[in-house]
C-alpha cells in the first residue's frame, strides 16, 4: 500500500508539474500571439499609409517617338572628352620629349663645351613616336566629330 501511496503522490507530483508546465507555455504562446496581432496591424497601417501618400495621377503610356533629352548631354561629353584627350596628348607628348633644344641644355646636359650646331630643317621621319602619337591624337578627335555629326543625323539640331 506504501507503494501504492508513492506512486499515487509521484503522479500527483508529475500532474502538477505538467500542468504549470502548460500554463507557462500557453502565457508565452499568448504573448506571441499578441506580438504577432501588433506586427501585422503596424504592416498594414504602414501599407495604408504608403497607399495613401502615393496617388498615381497620370498612367505610364508608351513614348510614339524617342525622346532626344539625353543628346545635349552626350555632345557636351563627346566634346569635354576631345578637350581632353587633345591635351593629354599635348602634355605627353611634351613630357616624352628628351630632346636637346638649345646650346645651354647641350653644355649642361654633357658637361661638354659644344662644338657645332646641326640646324633643324623641319624634315622629320613619318614613322616616328612623335608623330604617331600626334595622328593617334588627331584619329581620335576625328572619331568623336564623327560621332557628333551621326548623333546630330539621327536626333537632329539640339533645341
Amino acid at each position: 500500500q506504501s507503494r501504492l501511496s508513492f506512486h499515487k503522490t509521484h503522479q500527483d507530483m508529475t500532474l502538477t508539474k505538467l500542468q504549470g508546465d502548460v500554463a507557462v507555455n500557453r502565457r508565452i504562446y499568448n504573448t506571441f500571439l499578441r506580438q504577432n496581432q501588433g506586427v501585422e496591424i503596424e504592416e498594414m497601417l504602414t501599407r495604408q499609409d504608403a497607399s495613401n501618400r502615393f496617388q498615381i495621377l497620370d498612367p505610364p503610356r508608351k513614348p510614339l517617338e524617342p525622346m532626344n533629352a539625353g543628346a545635349r548631354m552626350i555632345m557636351f561629353g563627346t566634346l569635354a572628352a576631345a578637350l581632353f584627350c587633345g591635351g593629354a596628348g599635348v602634355q605627353l607628348r611634351e613630357f616624352m620629349d628628351k630632346s636637346i633644344r638649345s646650346m645651354a641644355e647641350a653644355t649642361e646636359y654633357l658637361g661638354l663645351p659644344v662644338i657645332g650646331v646641326i640646324p633643324y630643317l623641319g624634315l622629320e621621319a613619318v614613322n616616328s613616336p612623335r608623330n604617331r602619337l600626334f595622328i593617334l591624337i588627331a584619329a581620335g578627335t576625328l572619331i568623336l566629330f564623327a560621332a557628333l555629326a551621326l548623333l546630330y543625323l539621327k536626333f537632329g539640331p539640339i533645341r
